[in-house]
């Protein structure tokens, strides 16, 4: 049950992806989902981390900031506005390592974050859409 719920979270609402042609027609905006739901799992537990744990209030609200832009992507996504969902997930999230990286000194390796963003462009984006 739990498993059944965990995918039809992370799938297109409405559709059953049964159907070969379907899925590979879909494909791109199911990596994008289940790319949304993995980073905000993994936001939320950092998010935790810092507030309980470290006691840093300041990282837990750029923390906070970030899962907000991943849940609102989320959202754009199952109401049908994927190609916005998609712009505004790699802007923000490219403008948080920008920031980051300007901030953070440059042992941390934070630059390196920009190389699978630019990745994840190409991975959720086809050929024909514009970003």
């Amino acid at each position: 049950m739990l498993i059944a719920s965990f995918n039809r979270l992370i799938n297109h609402p409405t559709e059953d992806y049964s159907d070969h042609a379907l899925f590979f027609e879909k494909r791109r905006e199911i990596l994008f989902y289940r790319i949304l739901f993995l980073s905000g799992s993994i936001t939320l537990l950092l998010m935790l981390k810092d507030i309980l744990v470290m006691r840093m209030v300041v990282s837990g609200a750029l923390d906070f900031a970030m899962l907000s832009i991943i849940l609102t992507a989320f959202v754009l996504m199952r109401s049908g506005y994927q190609g916005i969902a998609k712009s505004f997930f790699l802007v923000l999230m490219n403008g948080f390592t920008f920031f980051f990286s300007t901030t953070l000194p440059s042992d941390r390796g934070i630059y390196l974050y920009f190389f699978p963003l630019i990745t994840l462009a190409f991975a959720i984006f086809d050929e024909d859409e514009f970003y």
